[in-house]
């Protein structure tokens, strides 16, 4: 890829995606533009994934059941990914949280535990 392509490439992410002043491999440029390019029919693709967690605490052992699910949501002006973790403990402790990844280099982490 040249430069003026790379620049090209990086100039219609950027409409889209906070890309921070990072720099970025050919392969990272090209996912992220076919992310962008196609960001309408990709919104609402998910992925969730299960986790049993196993360890100690202070109060003896603890098993915890975790669902990991991965969003990518996207309309004309943002793409970002969006992580939702709920959990449930074998005592009964439950609890969630949310997570956007909003700029390139975060996206970059997280995308392929979608599109796997």
């Amino acid at each position: 890829m040249d430069r003026l392509e790379k620049r090209t490439k990086k100039a219609f992410i950027g409409k889209v995606i906070d890309l921070a002043g990072g720099h970025f491999k050919e392969d990272e440029l090209n996912l992220l533009y076919d992310v962008v390019k196609y960001r309408e029919q990709y919104s609402g693709l998910a992925k969730s994934y299960m986790i049993n967690e196993k360890g100690k605490s202070p109060d003896g052992k603890y098993i915890r059941i975790t669902s990991v699910t991965y969003t990518f949501l996207g309309d004309e002006n943002h793409a970002f990914v969006r992580e939702e973790c709920n959990y449930v403990g074998i005592d009964g402790q439950t609890g969630s949280w949310k997570r956007d990844y909003r700029t390139a280099r975060e996206m970059l982490g997280v995308i392929g535990k979608i599109f796997r």
